[in-house]
C-alpha cells in the first residue's frame, strides 16, 4: 500500500512538471476569424499585464499579434517582455486550449486518453510569476548579444517575438555605448526549481527504501 502511494505521488509530480511544456499547433488548423479574435484578445491583455511589471507601464513599446503565423510581441515600456503564458486570454493560452481540443479529437473513443489531454495539460498559470519579481539593471551599449528563451526570435527592429508559448523576460547584454537590459531571474524562481528537484529526490528515495 505504501509503495502504491509513493508511485502515485511520483506520477502526479511528474505530470505537473510535464504540464509546463510548450504547446504548438498548425495555424492552418484554426479558422481565420478565431485566430483574429485570439490576437485581438492578446493585444488587449498586453497593456494590462505590463501594469504588473516594475516599474509599471500601461503603454507597451511593442504590442503586436499576427493571426496568420500565430506569433506575437509584448514588450512593455520598461523594456520587459512578460511571460504572458502565465495569464488567460492571451495567445499562448488559446493555443494551449486548442492543443487540448485537438488532442481529445485524436484520442477517438479512448476516454482515458481524452481525459489526460485536459487534466495533464492545464492551460494558464499554475504558479503565477509576475515580471516584477525580477531585478533589472540597465547599461548603455551600442552592440550586444541577446539571450532569448525557447520559442522566441527577434524581428528587424530588434523586438522579441514569441511563437506559441513565450518564456520569461528576455535578457540583453553588451559592451560599448547604446542600450541593453539585463534581466536576472528572481530568487523565487530558483527556489521553486530546487523545491521540485528536492521533492522528486525524496519521493524516489522513499520508493527505493520501501523496495
Amino acid at each position: 500500500m505504501k509503495s502504491f502511494t509513493v508511485v502515485t505521488a511520483c506520477a502526479a509530480l511528474l505530470a505537473s512538471v510535464h504540464a509546463q511544456q510548450q504547446y504548438t499547433i498548425d495555424p492552418n488548423s484554426v479558422s481565420n476569424s478565431t485566430k483574429e479574435q485570439w490576437c485581438l484578445s492578446q493585444t488587449s491583455e498586453c497593456p494590462l499585464i505590463c501594469l504588473q511589471t516594475s516599474p509599471s507601464d500601461p503603454n507597451p513599446e511593442s504590442n503586436t499579434c499576427d493571426p496568420t503565423t500565430l506569433t506575437y510581441a509584448c514588450v512593455c515600456g520598461n523594456g520587459l517582455s512578460p511571460n504572458v503564458s502565465e495569464y488567460t486570454q492571451t495567445l499562448p493560452y488559446f493555443i494551449c486550449q486548442e492543443w487540448g481540443t485537438q488532442c481529445v479529437s485524436n484520442c477517438g473513443n479512448d476516454n482515458t486518453c481524452a481525459s489526460n489531454c485536459r487534466s495533464q495539460h492545464p492551460c494558464g498559470a499554475q504558479h503565477p510569476i509576475r515580471a516584477n519579481s525580477s531585478t533589472i539593471s540597465a547599461t548603455k551599449t551600442p552592440t550586444g548579444t541577446t539571450s532569448l528563451p525557447a520559442g522566441a526570435t527577434t524581428n528587424s527592429a530588434g523586438q522579441t517575438i514569441y511563437s506559441g508559448f513565450g518564456g520569461a523576460a528576455a535578457s540583453t547584454s553588451g559592451s560599448s555605448a547604446g542600450s541593453a537590459v539585463h534581466v536576472q531571474a528572481a530568487a523565487l524562481n530558483a527556489g521553486q526549481t530546487f523545491g521540485v528537484l528536492g521533492l522528486i529526490g525524496a519521493l524516489f528515495g522513499g520508493f527505493a527504501f520501501l523496495l
